[in-house]
C-alpha cells in the first residue's frame, strides 16, 4: 500500500512548481509566436485574396470597355449587303477580349512576392 509521508508531499510540490515554471517560460511564449505567426499568416492570404480581386475587376472593367467599344463600333458601321457579310465573316478573325500582358502580370507577381518577403523577414526577426 501507498504510504503518504512528508517525501512524497515534497516531490508533488516540487513536480507542481516545476509545471508552473515550464508553462511560464516555454508554453506561454511558444503558444503567442505561434498566435502572432497565424496573425500574420492570415494577412498575407488576406493581401493576395485582395490583389486578385484587384486583378478580377481590371479584367472585368477592361471586359465592359471593350464590349461596350464593339457595340458602339457595330451601331457606327455602314450597312453592307448580305453577300459582304458572309464573305467577311469568313475572312475576319473573331473578335476576342484583350487580355492583362504579361510584363503586367509579372509586375503584380513581383510586388506581391516583395511584400510577402517582408513580411517574412519581420516575422523571422
Amino acid at each position: 500500500m501507498l504510504e503518504i509521508n512528508i517525501t512524497l508531499l515534497i516531490q508533488i510540490i516540487h513536480f507542481y512548481i516545476a509545471y508552473l515554471i515550464i508553462t511560464a517560460f516555454l508554453l506561454k511564449p511558444a503558444y503567442e509566436f505561434i498566435l502572432k505567426e497565424n496573425d500574420q499568416k492570415e494577412g498575407l492570404l488576406g493581401a493576395i485574396g485582395m490583389q486578385k480581386e484587384h486583378i478580377n475587376q481590371i479584367q472585368w472593367d477592361m471586359y465592359e470597355h471593350w464590349s461596350a467599344s464593339q457595340n458602339f463600333f457595330e451601331k457606327q458601321a455602314p450597312e453592307a449587303m448580305q453577300s459582304q457579310l458572309y464573305i467577311f465573316r469568313n475572312i475576319a478573325p473573331d473578335r476576342e477580349m484583350p487580355t492583362i500582358e504579361n510584363n503586367q502580370i509579372a509586375q503584380r507577381v513581383i510586388e506581391l512576392s516583395q511584400a510577402i518577403t517582408n513580411e517574412i523577414d519581420h516575422v523571422r526577426v
